[in-house]
């Protein structure tokens, strides 16, 4: 999938809602510089210095998606993922995973407690925008289906009352 071109970025600046990202990364720097790449793509930036905080960050608010450091002191990015995939709240949240190196080991960590997407230090702009642009047609997507699952729980309870009515209305119905 290429990244989107500025015509495409513009068009979904004005149609769409801002996505959020609670970025969890103990590099100030790597924070501000994904922080830039992502504001040019519309989405709201929370920041968060450690894995602790990050898990009281989430309680407060929940982010669209989530970027975390695998390799933070205190709590590794590891345990922080397996700690949200535990919670049921926060378990469909996508996660990219950001590691200056992509072993085998680092894969595994993380693979046990789900399938998060993966990026690699010094981070790619366009791979990020694309991983974004996916997540903005997938929230599309279920925010569609939302909206039909309401208009359908709508019409039946429109058809109950309906029934409803009708029954009490036709004395032959009615006892």
């Amino acid at each position: 999938m290429s990244p989107p071109t500025d015509k495409q970025r513009f068009k979904v600046m004005l149609n769409e809602p801002k996505l959020s990202v609670l970025i969890i990364d103990d590099d100030r720097t790597s924070r501000s510089l994904i922080a830039g790449l992502l504001k040019k793509q519309n989405v709201e930036i929370t920041e968060s210095c450690n894995g602790l905080d990050a898990i009281f960050d989430l309680n407060e608010r929940r982010p669209d998606f989530i970027i975390l450091d695998h390799q933070m002191p205190q709590v590794s990015g590891d345990l922080v993922y397996a700690a949200i995939r535990r919670r049921h709240l926060f378990k469909d949240i996508p996660v990219i995973v950001l590691s200056g190196s992509l072993d085998k080991a680092v894969l595994m960590q993380f693979l046990k407690n789900g399938k998060p997407e993966f990026l690699v230090k010094p981070v790619d702009p366009q791979r990020l925008e694309v991983l974004v642009q996916e997540i903005r047609k997938a929230k599309a997507g279920q925010k569609a289906t939302d909206e039909a699952t309401a208009e359908v729980d709508g019409e039946e309870e429109s058809t109950k009352d309906s029934e409803a009515k009708t029954e009490e209305s036709d004395p032959e119905t009615s006892s």
